[in-house]
């Protein structure tokens, strides 16, 4: 069931990552000093952002707080998320935006480096009451179990979907 069809339209907030994801998908198996051919793609990622989005997708209202850098990642990223149908709360930090690169191999599995950046800078002086208001559930997508995570938890919030 699309979550529009319903009579009030849940609305999740999500508190985590805005990341730009870099995910190549070599062609071969990769050895070391090598060259291979493959792909390399640019997405919008991060759990929270990818949470948020999906959430919109079928339907419900998303809001997503995270923290940007000062850079062109940040403002493109956050227009993306928009574009979707997410309201984002994007505070912006003197830290690069996070980026993630994702090494797919040939049998699809997957491995990571990550650069967390502005994501790691995000705290509770950050967020504001409204942010939180009028929301169904929330989700804090886990990444540090820090001060922020903390004081989100303190106002609970009972989920009506």
């Amino acid at each position: 069931m699309n979550l529009s069809s319903a009579s009030r339209r849940p609305h999740l907030v999500v508190l985590g990552d805005i990341l730009v994801d870099v995910v190549a998908s070599p062609m071969g198996r990769l050895l070391r000093g090598s060259d291979v051919p493959g792909t390399v793609r640019f997405r919008a990622g991060g759990s929270a952002s990818n949470t948020a989005r999906a959430f919109a997708r079928l339907g419900g209202r998303a809001t997503l707080i995270g923290a940007v850098g000062e850079d062109g990642w940040g403002r493109r990223l956050t227009a993306a998320l928009r574009v979707e149908g997410v309201t984002v709360r994007a505070v912006t930090v003197a830290r690069p935006t996070g980026r993630l690169v994702a090494l797919v191999g040939p049998d699809g599995e997957r491995s990571f480096v990550t650069e967390r950046g502005a994501a790691d800078y995000l705290s509770p002086s950050h967020l504001r009451d409204g942010w939180l208001r009028g929301a169904s559930a929330r989700d804090q997508v886990p990444t540090d179990p820090g001060d922020t995570m903390r004081s989100v938890r303190e106002k609970p919030v009972t989920p009506h979907l």
